[in-house]
């Protein structure tokens, strides 16, 4: 069976979470945002990964249901209005946290995950 890479598993749920929000759809998604805390510590953030990300947008560009992707949008921006928000944070604590095999919070997941990406320039748009 052929898979993804790590990181691109990664690079497509923080997309995932902002094109969610873009949709205003929080329910069942949440589980991204642990999803991208676990995997964050697993992978490099260098120039590779930064490349891949460029690859990963203009491929998801090509898709009405990937509207993050397109210029106009800032990840890093969205990923801080995510934050503050707190958009997902019902539907985490309803329904993500009671499904985990371990206690994490979702302060824990934010911090361990969008919000250690978010003042990174690896989702900004570069091409």
């Amino acid at each position: 069976m052929k898979v993804q890479s790590l990181e691109r598993t990664f690079i497509d749920k923080v997309f995932a979470v902002c094109d969610y929000r873009l949709q205003d759809m929080q329910d069942r998604d949440s589980r991204h945002l642990y999803d991208i805390a676990k995997i964050l510590p697993q992978i490099r953030i260098d120039d590779g990964l930064k490349t891949l990300v460029d690859k990963v947008r203009k491929d998801r560009m090509s898709s009405k249901n990937n509207p993050s992707a397109q210029p106009e949008h800032d990840i890093p921006r969205m990923l801080k209005e995510i934050i503050v928000s707190r958009f997902y944070e019902a539907d985490y604590n309803n329904l993500t946290r009671r499904l985990l095999y371990e206690d994490v919070s979702y302060d824990d997941a934010v911090d361990h995950g969008i919000a250690a990406i978010a003042d990174l320039d690896l989702f900004k748009y570069r091409t």
